[in-house]
């Protein structure tokens, strides 16, 4: 067997093997001892048939295809050893000649990554503040979201919510047909139909009212847009907000584990500037990765991509319900082809964000213990709720490396988010003045 190698662009090796006459003769007889046992041949016993017969009666040409089946894979493997070749997928193979048999291979090798000087990068992380209007915004938040309606005796008026009966009548034919339903009154709002609301207005509970509409073009429902509706209304009931007092009451009231208004208002500073802490380190690491993969040189194969697009792609599926990718390609009206396509992109970052992130990895020697991988599975099944079919399947072997995986990319962004800023939280020092 002769062998050349040449390396390609984006991690790829091309090999070109040719093989010695007497390997292609030790191939075409194993071939002949496979066929001949399947093969009927006139005159023989199944399996009795000389080679020269056999040949005759399936033509040299099957035999010899039947022969490569065998000899193109184990000279492959051969030659990946000879050549000291790392394949991390399956190669393009395209024989190229069968006399003598030669075949060219495209085979897909491990990346190579060159990181550029990532510790001297220096990005600034954002400041983190929870101000006094922002406690007092979420507090009035947390207000509105607890606010009960109460029965008033004035006529409806904007912010209010009423509980009517409704129906709508186009040339003739009734439309709508609700009872009970309640609504909103706001400003703008389209309720039903833009207009509504405000006809609303002034209306007390009992008070009954008619009047028209018209659906605009491009108004949802068969048959609506352009047309005029009469519509017949009564009012059931007109409510109005009521916040709670701010008060001790109130911060008791929400079950947060606070007895008074001061403690309530800590505990808000106190998460808001956790969440914004956190959304910060995220965005830092984002930023400070960036700057990383752009001072680094990365070659890759590009079945990588591929792999991260199906498994983006599995992961729309899953995400959806939609049961089969089939299910999910006709849902939202796209082929296969425009569904990679769209994926293409960000797949590539996330292939080139994660080898860059494994060689910082390895470089600075992180690792992640059996431990810290228990109190991850402990974290995932507490914030899942413990299902049991989620706890059984975070004991595999698969589970656990891939968990594995996560953190130590983890770990290796809180390194570069570290290096990245001075204790100050600042970027680069400040020069001194020169004398």
């Amino acid at each position: 067997m002769k062998v050349t190698k040449e390396k390609l662009e984006n991690s790829q090796v091309l090999l070109k093997i040719e093989a010695e006459p007497q390997e292609t003769e030790s191939y075409l007889d194993r071939a002949y001892r496979k066929v001949v046992n399947k093969v009927v041949v006139p005159g023989f016993r199944k399996g009795k048939a000389p080679r020269f017969v056999l040949e005759r009666h399936i033509g040299k040409e099957a035999l010899l295809q039947e022969a490569l089946e065998i000899e193109v894979p184990e000279l492959y493997k051969k030659a990946l050893d000879a050549e000291h070749v790392e394949a991390i997928d399956e190669p393009e193979v395209k024989v190229t000649t069968t006399e003598p048999v030669s075949f060219e291979a495209h085979v897909p090798v491990k990346p190579t990554v060159e990181l550029g000087d990532y510790k001297s990068i220096r990005i600034p992380r954002e400041p983190v503040e929870a101000k006094d209007t922002d406690v007092d915004d979420y507090i009035q938040s947390l207000r509105e979201k607890n606010a009960v309606w109460e029965p008033v005796e004035h006529p409806a008026q904007m912010g209010n919510r009423v509980s009517v009966d409704v129906t709508g009548v186009i040339e003739g034919k009734k439309v709508i047909d609700e009872k009970g339903l309640h609504l909103t009154m706001a400003e703008g709002a389209t309720i039903i139909v833009s207009g509504f609301a405000e006809q609303l207005g002034g209306m007390s509970a009992g008070e009954e009212k008619e009047f028209d509409l018209t659906f605009p073009e491009g108004s949802q429902g068969k048959g609506l847009p352009g047309k005029t509706c009469r519509f017949k209304v009564k009012v059931l009931d007109v409510k109005e907000k009521k916040l709670a007092e701010l008060n001790d009451e109130f911060a008791i009231s929400l079950n947060w584990s606070v007895e008074t208004l001061e403690a309530l208002k800590a505990k808000v500073r106190e998460d808001l500037t956790r969440a914004r802490e956190n959304m910060a380190r995220r965005k830092h690491e984002g930023q400070v990765l960036e700057a990383v993969v752009a001072a680094s040189k990365v070659e890759y194969p590009t079945v990588l991509v591929d792999r991260e697009i199906d498994r983006q792609a599995a992961d729309r599926v899953r995400y959806s319900g939609a049961g089969s990718l089939e299910n999910y390609l006709a849902n939202v009206r796209k082929t296969q082809e425009e569904l990679k396509e769209e994926l293409r992109e960000d797949a590539q970052k996330r292939v080139v964000n994660t080898l860059v992130l494994s060689e910082i990895t390895e470089r600075e020697k992180l690792e992640v213990t059996g431990e810290e991988i228990d109190k991850e599975v402990e974290n995932i099944v507490k914030v899942s709720g413990g299902r049991p079919e989620l706890v059984e399947s975070l004991k595999s072997a698969v589970a656990r490396e891939s968990m594995r995986n996560n953190l130590r990319q983890r770990k290796t962004l809180e390194l570069l988010s570290g290096m990245a800023v001075l204790p100050d939280g600042g970027g680069e020092p400040e020069k001194s003045p020169e004398h």
